[in-house]
């Protein structure tokens, strides 16, 4: 009995000891994964851990139904975004260390109300422009009518604070002053660049924002008196050195001009960068962050008009116009040139094959020149129209297009991948009504948010949606107040994502103002 008694008060003993220990050291000790949601405004939001375990987010918390076994990897991911905005993670990835994790950062960024950034009840304000610094301040410039004649205004959105008051940036009321664009360098160094009527013609004029002083006095960009000047463009490096390109008239024929504006210099003597005497247009430049640039246009090259570029290195000048394109079937348009900080840059354009037209591409790589130029959507169902292209520091670049499906005209989007080429274009929008006349600009990580007008069943929005390298393009979304038809709209994205859109909008009585839009 005595022996009986021993044996059962060492078993319970063992079991007592083992309880205290935690159980058999076989048994593994699982743990979470979780952390905060900031931001977050709309429904949607689903994240995944490792691939898989997928988990409806709604909340400012959240953890994973899964738990995993004690130095495991993990790593969160969004796989949808929300229905309005745009969520990121941080401190995703890891092992577990013996404990639940719980420091996973999911951020939002989402589209403010829109806002009017000019006042003026009485007069049109029409086709603005932006550019956005390093630290999220956003120049606007556009025309707006006196009564007149059209002038060149500006506003300010200063990070954190908002926009200021539009002011006028030229003075001249011998003619109407339009088609302003504008680039600006990471430290807010901005110029404004117009063509303005003096009477018997258009001539180039630019004016030069700086931080701290403000707009300074309006000036003559050139001064060739043969004929007209129009439609320039500009590129800024990040010195705050510019180049602009622009086509005139020579009495005969239509030549792409360009000048210079140097730092501490202003601007040089402007000089023909194409040597034919065939008319030239649609010039468009871009430039890299030591000031190397490329332009293109389009210019006759036998029977049909055809997509040509040349390139300007700093210290040695404008080289010799080439053609980017050979092909015969038919006339090329609306040329874009997006530069990436090594000098490299993408071309697309719109292309006739004799029954539709199509979006074609070529790249230019520093050391080897243009390469051959490529078809990067194959719907042949209509029209593909008004390409536009960005690309980001590493070469990879979007574009976005307007196509038509034989029902309505849509947003297409293919992305070019270094070293990888083309992949297939793809559908960014769903909506049953027509949508034209896309835009794009990209962040610093790759990143990339497009901006388009569309038709609703009572008038035109603007559209946007974002793209991020680990979920692709997200849901579509629209950021005026839809009280009202908008229409001509830019957008400037910051390096860190946050972005601002601009366009025009009626109000209740006819006449057309500028708004904005911050997504941050």
């Amino acid at each position: 009995m005595l022996r009986k008694f021993l044996y059962s008060s060492i078993a319970v003993s063992l079991v007592s000891l083992q309880a205290c220990s935690g159980g058999s050291s076989d048994t593994p000790v699982n743990y979470t994964i979780g952390g905060s949601v900031t931001n977050l405004s709309s429904t949607g939001l689903v994240l995944q851990n490792n691939g898989g375990d997928d988990l409806s987010v709604a909340g400012t918390t959240f953890e994973f139904a899964t738990a995993l076994v004690d130095t495991t990897a993990y790593d969160v991911a969004v796989l949808t975004q929300p229905t309005s905005g745009d969520c990121e993670v941080s401190e995703g990835g890891g092992t577990i260390n013996a404990a639940n994790v719980t420091n996973v950062l999911v951020t939002c960024r989402n589209w403010s109300a829109s806002a009017l950034i000019e006042t003026d009840t009485v007069n049109d304000a029409i086709n603005p422009q932006i550019a956005i610094d390093a630290a999220g301040n956003a120049t606007a410039v556009w025309p707006q009518g006196d009564g007149t004649r059209f002038n060149i205004w500006s506003n300010r959105y200063t990070a954190g604070s908002g926009w200021g008051t539009a002011e006028l940036i030229e003075t001249d009321n011998t003619g109407n002053a339009d088609a302003p664009t504008i680039t600006v360098n990471a430290a807010g160094v901005a110029i404004a660049i117009w063509r303005q009527f003096d009477g018997t013609r258009f001539n180039i004029w630019s004016n030069r924002y700086v931080v701290g002083s403000g707009w300074g006095t309006a000036e003559l960009v050139e001064n060739d008196n043969t004929g007209s000047a129009l439609d320039p463009k500009i590129a800024m490096d990040t010195n705050g050195n510019a180049l602009a390109v622009w086509p005139q008239g020579d009495g005969v024929e239509d030549n792409i001009w360009s000048n210079r504006y140097v730092v501490g210099t202003g601007w040089g003597t402007p000089e023909k960068i194409e040597s034919t005497s065939i008319n030239a247009k649609e010039a468009q430049i871009s430039m890299d962050a030591s000031g190397n640039a490329l332009a293109v246009w389009v210019q006759p090259s036998t029977a049909q008009e055809s997509a040509w570029s040349n390139r300007y290195v700093v210290g040695s000048g404008w080289g010799t116009a080439v053609l980017i394109e050979t092909d015969s079937a038919g006339s090329t348009k609306n040329p874009q040139i997006a530069v990436d900080n090594n000098g490299n840059a993408l071309a697309v354009w719109g292309q006739s094959d004799g029954t539709r037209d199509n979006v074609m591409a070529n790249r230019y790589t520093v050391g080897s020149g243009w390469g051959t130029a490529e078809l990067i959507e194959t719907d042949n169902a209509g029209n593909a129209t008004d390409p536009q292209i960005a690309v980001d520091a590493g070469g990879n670049a979007l574009a976005v297009w307007g196509q038509f499906d034989g029902s309505a005209d849509n947003i297409m989007s293919n992305r070019y991948t270094t070293g990888t080429g083309w992949g297939t274009a793809e559908l960014i929008e769903t909506e049953d009504y027509e949508a034209f006349l896309p835009k794009i600009a990209f962040d610093d990580s790759g990143n990339a948010i497009a901006i388009w007008l569309q038709e609703d069943a009572n008038q035109q929005r603007s559209w946007v949606n974002r793209y991020t390298t680990t979920v692709g393009w997200g849901v579509a979304e629209v950021i005026d107040d839809g009280i009202n038809i908008a229409y001509s709209h830019q957008i400037a994205i910051l390096g860190n994502g946050n972005a601002v859109a601009v366009w025009v909008e009626y109000d209740g009585s006819a006449v057309q103002h500028i708004f904005a839009n911050q997504f941050e």
